[in-house]
C-alpha cells in the first residue's frame, strides 16, 4: 500500500491519465504510530517533503492516514473531511 505526496502528483501530470496508481505510488511510505501527537506527523512530512502519512498501530499494521491538510483544519477549528466550520 502507498500514499501519493507532492512529489508523486507532479508524476501524474507528466505521465497522464493512462498512468495506473502502481506506476506513481510510493514503495516505501512513510508512517507514523496512530498515537503521535499532529505535531510529530508535521515535522516528519516537513523532514521528507510529503504532505500525508500513514498511520499503523503498535503491530505495524496501517490503520489509516493523515494528510497535513486534516492537522491544518483541525487546528484552525475547521472539519477536516470537507474545509468547513462546524455547525
Amino acid at each position: 500500500m502507498a500514499v501519493s505526496s507532492s512529489p508523486d502528483a507532479a508524476v501524474v501530470v507528466k505521465v497522464g491519465v493512462s498512468a495506473t496508481a502502481a506506476t506513481v505510488m510510493s514503495d516505501s511510505p512513510l508512517a507514523v504510530p496512530a498515537n503521535s501527537f499532529a505535531i510529530e506527523a508535521l515535522r516528519l512530512m516537513e523532514e521528507h517533503a510529503v504532505t500525508s502519512l500513514l498511520c499503523v498501530d503498535e503491530a505495524g499494521a496501517i490503520v489509516g492516514a493523515v494528510h497535513i491538510h486534516s492537522i491544518v483544519a483541525r487546528e484552525l477549528g475547521l472539519d477536516p473531511a470537507r474545509g468547513l466550520a462546524p455547525t
